[in-house]
């Protein structure tokens, strides 16, 4: 299992949640904490802490390190800029919408095989890109190929990549609807 000196925690917040009426899917509420601060859990997993986000006005008070998308490209952008951001080698990756990922859905993640560059949940036959760790020098690769636009599929298909199967895959649920909010607990107005 990787200690915590190995793994940068990566938060991929960046997106515009424009299905939700373009709030910042991060400060919203479950459980009377924002999903950041359910994300933040699972810093003592880590060494490193960084935060993907664009503008991090909103966000000060949490005193994280900052990382602005590199190519404005989305999740795949966000990725790729902790990636070259990490002072760790391998990157564990989340994403601030799914309020039930804790410190026990990606203890399996921990678990890296000689070889593997990336490791992540296997999901209705794909690998789920968050959670997920990553090997941090994948970044110049990645990086190298943001301007084709790639899908996560297309951008772990020329890697080492290790599943693991997740025993509830409703886990892994996200925030991106009024519907997906309400089914899943999360307030998402004052």
């Amino acid at each position: 299992m990787l200690s915590p000196s190995e793994i940068c925690l990566a938060i991929i917040a960046g997106g515009k949640g424009r299905r939700l009426g373009g709030v910042t899917k991060a400060l919203l509420r479950w459980q009377g904490r924002t999903l950041l601060e359910r994300c933040l859990e699972l810093a003592p997993l880590a060494s490193q802490v960084l935060l993907n986000m664009n503008d991090g006005a909103p966000f000060a008070r949490f005193g994280l390190e900052l990382v602005p998308d590199v190519a404005d490209a989305g999740s795949p952008g966000g990725l790729v800029s902790v990636l070259l951001k990490s002072r760790r080698p391998w990157v564990l990756a989340v994403a601030p919408d799914m309020p039930l990922v804790g410190p026990d859905v990606v203890a399996p993640l921990l678990e890296v095989s000689a070889g593997q560059q990336v490791r992540g949940f296997l999901r209705e036959g794909r690998i789920e890109p968050f959670p997920a760790l990553y090997r941090a020098e994948l970044g110049p690769e990645f990086l190298a190929r943001l301007p084709e636009q790639p899908s996560f599929a297309q951008l772990l298909a020329p890697v080492q990549v290790g599943s693991v199967l997740l025993a509830s895959p409703s886990l892994l649920d996200s925030v991106n609807t009024p519907q997906d909010a309400a089914r899943l607990g999360v307030k998402v107005s004052a």
